[in-house]
């Protein structure tokens, strides 16, 4: 699988006066040059990422993915259409692209029903927003800490907390943590064998 990089004027444009700002033609030129220089980082550590998002979760990308770099928009990134804003930041921008990522193979890969099931019997009353990211924080903290180390993941960690209701998710993750890192059947076995041993 390989992250095409894309950058599209009126998609700019159009997110650019959603979020109440004006639209500059320097805009794009800036955009192309982020692009450039976002996709050579990127692809210093893509297969290591891609490798370690399938072997981790136990899933598979169907198909390579596009990403939209914008730079304006509301959120920090959407998995769907894969959208980024952009970050001068390259470290910061590729954390973003593999949480988003793990967002897109829990939803590309069939076996993900079973795991939306058996997450919401364990979490009956937990939003949508808990129920898709629990699985995903467990997967991405797994790759983070083999790949870069726990020191890193702290700093990501601390980062990822500020952002609004999502301090729920991490402590439900970080109790299920060890069990995971431990596990070596995948995301979807982990939480039918959690459904099971309730």
């Amino acid at each position: 699988m390989k992250v095409n990089f894309f950058y599209s004027v009126p998609y700019d444009r159009m997110l650019t006066e959603m979020s109440g700002f004006n639209y500059s033609d320097k805009q794009s030129i800036e955009a192309k040059k982020n692009l450039v220089k976002i996709e050579k980082n990127w692809r210093i550590s893509e297969k290591k990422i891609v490798n370690e998002i399938e072997k981790v979760s136990k899933l598979k990308f169907k198909s390579d993915v596009t990403c939209f770099l914008v730079k304006n928009m509301h959120y920090n990134a959407l998995s769907h259409p894969l959208t980024i804003r952009i970050h001068s930041d390259y470290d910061k921008f590729n954390d973003v692209l593999m949480h988003e990522l793990i967002h897109v193979i829990l939803v590309q890969d069939d076996k993900s029903k079973e795991l939306l099931y058996n997450l919401n019997i364990l979490y009956p009353k937990r939003n949508k927003s808990f129920i898709s990211h629990l699985p995903l924080l467990l997967i991405e903290r797994v790759i983070i800490e083999k790949l870069f180390g726990s020191k890193y993941y702290n700093k990501i960690l601390k980062e990822d907390k500020e952002i609004e209701g999502m301090n729920e998710v991490w402590e439900e993750a970080d109790k299920l943590y060890n069990k995971f890192e431990n596990f070596d059947k995948g995301i979807v076995n982990f939480f039918k064998n959690e459904t099971v041993n309730r």
